[in-house]
């Protein structure tokens, strides 16, 4: 499994937070910042409001599933991050990881490692 910028995720866990932004368990966004901060994507999502155009949210890495591939290339990734540091920004197999291929956690899956 591998997510990454533009990618639709799915929400599979409530969390006082994300439901203070009418975020909940089953809502599907996208991943809008290329960026990973704090072990979260910052994810779209449709509003049913006809007063906003969508919500938004920081949501944890172990809170998303991948719902289907938004196809961003590396370079468009890179493209998209502040400089040319060592950005994290994709999530494959449990790893938190750079465009170089580094990786931030040590052990898959556990974000925190």
């Amino acid at each position: 499994m591998r997510m990454k910028y533009f990618d639709k995720v799915k929400v599979i866990r409530n969390n006082e937070e994300y439901n203070k932004a009418g975020i909940y368990a089953g809502d599907v966004g996208i991943i809008w910042i290329a960026e990973i901060r704090d072990n979260t994507f910052f994810v779209l999502f449709d509003n049913d409001s006809e007063n906003e155009w969508y919500k938004e949210a920081c949501i944890k890495i172990e809170d998303l599933e991948l719902v289907e591939n938004g196809n961003a290339t590396n370079e468009e990734i890179a493209e998209d991050l502040p400089s040319d540091e060592p950005w994290w920004c994709i999530v494959e197999d449990g790893f938190i990881k750079n465009l170089k291929g580094e990786k931030k956690n040590k052990i898959p899956y556990d974000y925190n490692s």
